[in-house]
């Protein structure tokens, strides 16, 4: 039914009202921007037999809700991994006001790239927490299941120096992220003071102002237009994602 098929597929074409660009511009750039937002944001991806530690517990991913920071996420990754892994020691720093999601932005690059590319263990560190020495013997027993008490290690060259002597262990192939969250806008210490064996392993950090000695800073502003609309109509029906106005309160 060849000649039918085609007279029909010619009438349902001429009643056609357009393609969604056509008759919805804004919700077919704001499709576009989602499907190639996928194609650079990796899922996250379970630590497995990687080594990793945090104080109170690495935070979770928010997995699909995690919108709009493409750009930041793509060249932090390029930056932190753009010498062989034999050349270990790379930094960035996310620096911005409080709110614009540093914290956030650091903690999905962990869980998106962290367990493939950082085999040699994965870190987080609360800068605020004013407990380094604590967090550092975690991160040494995490290593090292027969690390000495912390109490000992204190009165015994430090527990930082012995991090930094288990880190430098690893095979310099191995890469290891060390993420030191929240440094204080007001530190004048070098970065080695929150980060054990700087040079060695692959920092990032973030903190409220520019940060001194960091081979990549990353300024986190707030969202591009066109993504703060993708966030804010995140999982709405496609009728209330079509609505007018979102442009407006996104502006807000």
């Amino acid at each position: 039914q060849t000649r039918e098929l085609a007279d029909l597929v010619e009438a349902r074409l001429r009643s056609a009202v357009g393609s969604v660009r056509d008759r919805d511009p804004q919700r077919a750039n704001r499709e576009l921007d989602a499907v190639l937002a996928g194609q650079f944001m990796p899922p996250p991806v379970p630590f497995g037999k990687t080594p990793h530690f945090g104080v109170t517990g690495i935070p979770v991913s928010i997995n699909d809700r995690f919108v709009g920071r493409e750009a930041e996420i793509s060249r932090l990754h390029y930056s932190l991994t753009s010498r062989p892994a034999a050349t270990a020691g790379l930094s960035g720093a996310l620096a911005g006001a409080a709110g614009f999601g540093k914290s956030r932005l650091a903690i999905e690059y962990l869980h998106r790239f962290g367990p493939v590319h950082y085999p040699g263990g994965i870190f987080w560190l609360n800068a605020e927490a004013g407990d380094l020495n604590r967090q550092f013997h975690g991160m040494l027993r995490t290593l090292d299941s027969g690390a000495r008490d912390l109490s000992v290690l204190e009165q015994d060259g430090g527990v930082a120096a012995q991090l930094a002597t288990a880190f430098g262990s690893i095979p310099e192939d191995r890469r290891i992220l060390f993420i030191a969250d929240n440094i204080p806008e007001s530190s004048s210490e070098t970065l080695s003071r929150w980060c054990p064996g700087f040079g060695r392993v692959t920092l990032l950090a973030t903190s409220r102002s520019t940060l001194a000695g960091v081979d990549t800073p990353i300024l986190v502003g707030e969202l591009p237009l066109a993504s703060a609309v993708r966030l804010l109509t995140r999982g709405l029906p496609p009728e209330m994602g079509a609505v007018q106005g979102w442009e407006t309160i996104s502006q807000w």
